[in-house]
């Protein structure tokens, strides 16, 4: 397991945290989000969702490492 690893699991455990309580947040003020919100809330998560589960690609791409990205560490 790399430190990536670690990270990106942080990271989406964080931000499934922080949709929930956005959404009990919006529910509790009485305010109902409308469908366009609901689909821009879901395309969000979903590209940041897509964007963390390749971390550890995106941070071997940017600091130039050539090894073979099923290298366990």
């Amino acid at each position: 397991m790399a430190v990536t690893d670690v990270w990106r699991n942080v990271g989406l455990i964080i931000c499934a945290l922080a949709g929930s309580g956005t959404t009990s947040w919006s529910q509790a003020g009485g305010r109902i989000l409308n469908i366009g919100e609901w689909l821009l809330a879901g395309v969000s998560a979903l590209l940041l969702s897509l964007l963390w589960l390749q971390l550890r690609n995106i941070v071997q791409l940017l600091s130039g490492d050539q090894s073979s990205s099923t290298e366990k560490v």
